[in-house]
């Protein structure tokens, strides 16, 4: 079983690859929009990889790939929690102990393709093993992600702080979709960067664009939380594919306002149709914590790590490579 490079720009591909997305554990992260969205506006190349079997299309992957002169990185891109691996269905034990599964010719195939290599595997991707096999280095991180339920039941699996704070001031803020929300969301994320004495981590301008096309394309939302003034208490963007959904970028002002945000873009997912939600990362303590209570389940997810080239194994020992 051997995987190959995709045309993005065949129909027929496109469309087998939507099969197997749809077949696959849901992600907002899978649809091609979300990845030529995302690679156009971070100057990278959605590079896409499928392995077949009696001629249909049962897994791949879409991997970003930047040039540093002469080499060929796979990366992983700014607010880019998941790596759009789509596989029809999950590897067979004994495929991925005799090295056969379709998980492990695509792995061959990006090993092949780029000199160093990131990604970040979905949490339902569990088993790292083929990449560890083959001389990758697997990282363990973690998210909150589940099922998304109705507003009774998700509040009573929330701490009580949420309920209390949503109890208490829901009902003096009100949730608007609105596509032009982006200069109201960089205004928030950079006042919450100030307090923590810190700079936004991607220009402002890249990431607007990558807004703009992600919510042109219908592979995001955005959300404002007004309050009775009109004034934005609170943005934030939301990934989707109509099944799952991540919160990719938000802020708000200090206070409530991102508690009362994150349940009404919950009620309003929910409303829509989307039945599973990644408030994405839980990794550092203090956002960890304020996931947490909204009491979806921890989630180990795999970073996945290789280096072929030994000047740029060199290179990495300074700084990161990918």
């Amino acid at each position: 079983m051997e995987a190959r490079e995709l045309d993005l720009g065949d129909a027929s591909v496109r469309r087998a690859w939507g099969g197997v997305a749809e077949a696959a554990d849901p992600s907002p992260f899978a649809p091609l929009a979300y990845a030529e969205a995302t690679a156009g506006a971070f100057g990278l190349r959605a590079r896409a990889f499928g392995v077949e079997q009696d001629g249909a299309l049962v897994g791949g992957v879409v991997a970003y790939e930047k040039r540093r002169g002469p080499y060929r990185l796979a990366v992983v891109p700014p607010f880019t929690p998941v790596t759009p691996f789509v596989l029809a269905e999950a590897p067979a034990a004994h495929e991925v102990h005799a090295r056969a599964s379709p998980l492990d010719a695509l792995v061959a195939a990006v090993g092949e393709r780029f000199h160093a290599a990131a990604f970040r595997l979905p949490p339902a991707l569990s088993d790292a093993r083929p990449f560890a096999w083959a001389g990758w280095r697997a990282e363990p991180l973690y998210t909150y992600a589940g099922p998304l339920h109705p507003a009774a039941e998700r509040l009573a699996q929330a701490g009580s702080g949420v309920r209390k704070r949503v109890r208490r001031g829901a009902g003096d803020f009100t949730l608007h979709e609105d596509a032009g929300g982006v200069a109201a969301l960089q205004r928030l994320e950079a006042e919450a960067y100030a307090r923590q004495g810190a700079a936004p981590p991607v220009d402002p301008e890249r990431q607007a664009a990558w807004l703009g096309a992600l919510v042109a394309s219908g592979a995001a939302r955005l959300f404002v939380l007004r309050d009775p003034e009109g004034g934005a208490a609170g943005a934030q963007a939301v990934a989707t594919d109509g099944r799952a959904a991540a919160f990719v970028c938000g802020a708000s002002r200090p206070g409530s306002a991102m508690t009362i945000m994150t349940h009404l873009v919950c009620d309003r997912l929910y409303a829509d149709g989307v039945r599973s939600l990644d408030l994405v990362g839980a990794n550092r303590p203090s956002g960890a914590e304020f996931k947490r209570s909204f009491g979806l389940p921890l989630v180990q997810q795999f970073r996945v790590t290789r280096v072929a080239r030994p000047e740029l194994r060199a290179l990495a020992l300074v700084r990161p490579v990918v």
